[in-house]
């Protein structure tokens, strides 16, 4: 169809207070989410601001009717590779739907499918209430939420997914419904891990705890020479069956150019006293490391203060990255070691793939167990479908760079690392985090072959004409 028909029906038929922007107007670049990563980018011809719950449905109504693909954008940083198939595509951008409010007796926030994780954090937080958010802050809680959203709270309350009571989502068939506890539950527990498969939620109602430490939380930050590297896979290994509740650990590992070496920063996150926090992680700063900044902060302030703040930075940059993930459900430290050497090797010889960092991202594991199916079954609760809850290091490579023609060389890398890690884990089917994929692992790594036929049964019944189809898809199985 041409532009000015998508355009103009929008226009005739959206409520007032709604947006409709054709892409090729530089003008509209300042009115609709931008997107971070360049790798893979949906393109768009028409842009849509709804700003009624009845307006998204006309727009997935029309989209379907036409055959038009398009996506539901919150805060822009999905990044999966499977985006790129959308091209001439409709923008379905939440933007308007931006409200959050919490009731502190009840316990209870809820959010517009806009907003980022810091939107919510702070809302809480000024109410004297906490909730798992993520490690980058300008994410949106949208795509977080229905991958299933993990963040240094985890340990504590599990992921975000965990604390949902509700959301209001339209679905592929163009229904407005809320799904809960108590309605529509078995969509519910589709939504909680698999969502982005079946509809787009214009709203998300969490469950919120009383803050703990008042509020407080030590960020630590630690710089370490490649040649301490297997003290640091050490340290990693010890926590993956120990780790407090309270502490979140993300390592960081990348070749630098500037100092010729491979350098590791180690965050930690920790939801208790400066004291305490310190003391859990001694067994590094006794490393004696070539950098430590410790900071006892507000909680919301921890993502954007993490690794020396160079999430907050890159987050607000578009950047060509190409990603690669895996779960590792144990620690090997000689392989860990072979890679850090590996990864020297190529880098220091290879200035195209200088741009790979490889984190190892860790949890403790307590919130997770809190929520399984079962023990939420046992509260009369809907479980999830978020398939990974055993201790796990969430190993990525992100292939990173400002010069787009430098993504094959990071992507053949990247992925040369994380067959590295899935040998050395000892695994031979790969399993990993569906809001970390490049896109190309399929529905079984992503959601696990025990939940897809569950999945494929809810793809019939709320998206048959599989029209949430760009992000991570589940097929119907038919």
């Amino acid at each position: 169809m041409k532009t000015d028909e998508i355009a103009d029906y929008f226009h005739q038929n959206l409520s007032p207070g709604s947006s409709v922007h054709v892409t090729s107007d530089p003008a509209s670049a300042s009115a609709i989410t931008p997107r971070w990563n360049l790798w893979s980018s949906p393109t768009y011809v028409v842009a849509v601001k709804p700003a009624l719950n009845s307006d998204v449905q006309k727009v997935i109504q029309y989209a379907a009717e036409k055959n038009i693909a398009f996506l539901t954008t919150g805060g822009g940083h999905g990044y999966s590779g499977t985006l790129g198939a959308i091209k001439a595509g409709i923008q379905l951008d939440m933007g308007n739907f931006n409200t959050v409010s919490v009731d502190v007796e009840r316990n209870v926030m809820t959010a517009g499918g806009c907003l980022t994780l810091r939107d919510v954090a702070d809302a809480a937080y000024a109410k004297g209430k906490s909730l798992t958010i993520g490690m980058c802050s300008k994410v949106g809680i949208g795509g977080a939420t229905l991958g299933g959203g993990m963040g240094f709270y985890s340990g504590l309350y599990g992921l975000m997914s965990d604390s949902l009571l509700s959301v209001d989502i339209v679905t592929g068939t163009g229904e407005l419904l809320t799904a809960s506890d108590t309605e529509n539950r078995e969509l519910f527990w589709g939504i909680k891990g698999a969502g982005y498969n079946f509809g787009s939620v214009t709203s998300f109602t969490y469950r919120v705890q009383d803050q703990p430490n008042a509020g407080m939380v030590m960020n630590a930050d630690m710089t370490f020479k490649g040649a301490q590297n297997e003290s640091i896979w050490e340290f990693s290994k010890t926590m993956l069956e120990s780790q407090p509740a309270e502490l979140s650990l993300v390592f960081a590992m990348r070749y630098d150019p500037e100092v010729k070496d491979i350098s590791i920063v180690v965050n930690a996150i920790y939801v208790g006293t400066l004291e305490e926090g310190k003391a859990v992680i001694e067994p590094l700063l006794k490393l004696d490391p070539t950098n430590v900044e410790i900071s006892y902060i507000p909680w919301p302030e921890a993502p954007d203060a993490a690794n020396y703040k160079i999430t907050k930075i890159t987050s607000a940059i578009s950047f060509t990255n190409v990603p690669h993930a895996v779960n590792l459900y144990s620690i090997s430290v000689k392989a860990l070691a072979e890679l850090t050497k590996h990864l020297y090797n190529v880098a220091s010889t290879n200035p195209a793939v200088q741009g790979t960092l490889v984190t190892f991202t860790q949890y403790a594991n307590q919130g997770f167990r809190d929520n399984s199916d079962g023990k939420m079954a046992a509260r009369g609760r809907v479980g999830s479908a978020f398939p990974y809850r055993q201790p796990t290091v969430y190993a990525q490579t992100h292939g990173l760079s400002l010069d787009p023609s430098l993504a094959d060389a990071l992507d053949a890398f990247g992925k040369e690392i994380c067959t590295m890690l899935l040998e050395s884990s000892g695994q031979t089917q790969l399993e990993l985090y569906t809001n970390f994929a490049r896109g190309d692992e399929g529905p079984e790594a992503w959601y696990s072959a025990e939940n897809l036929p569950r999945l494929q049964a809810l793809k019939r019944r709320y998206d048959p004409k599989n029209i949430f189809s760009f992000y991570n898809p589940i097929s119907s199985g038919e």
